[in-house]
Parts: C-alpha cells; structure tokens; sequence
C-alpha cells in the first residue's frame, strides 16, 4: 500500500499452524488505532492461497477506506484485466 495510508503498523504476534498461519497487528490511521488480523491459508507446498483480514473498530475502518479509495483505483487502471 502506498506510504502515506496508515501509519505505525506493527506485528503484535505471529500465529503458525500445518497450513496456515495467523498475524495479529496494530496500526494508525490519523492517530486513530485499529487492530487487526491477517489470516494466510497455505498450500501443500506453503504457498499463499487465501488471505482474510480482519480490523476493528468500524469507525477508523471508514476512515482507512476512504484513503486507499484513490491508492486502489490507480492500481487498478495500471494493472487491467487483474
């Protein structure tokens, strides 16, 4: 994402299974702290095949939306057909 989005982000805890595996963090967006959880579903051979995230609270959510609306939308025209 580029820089400028959110702020401070930064690895709580690292959670490792078979196939799978679970990253807790922290960020900032306008001072506003969000936490989080990217949970990575692994191959037979460890590679990514599924990514969730998942973040709170709502309210700051929004307002990470917001700024990777325009970040998003430039991805999206440089890169067609993905």
């Amino acid at each position: 994402m580029p820089a400028g989005v959110f702020e401070d982000p930064v690895i709580v805890d690292e959670l490792r299974g078979r196939r799978s595996r679970a990253i807790a963090f922290q960020l900032k967006v306008e001072g506003h702290p969000i936490e989080g959880v990217d949970y990575v579903k692994l191959d037979g051979n460890g590679l990514v095949r599924e990514i969730k995230v998942t973040m709170r609270p709502l309210k700051w959510l929004q307002v990470l939306a917001d700024r990777m609306a325009g970040p998003v939308a430039s991805l999206q025209h440089a890169s067609p057909g993905v």
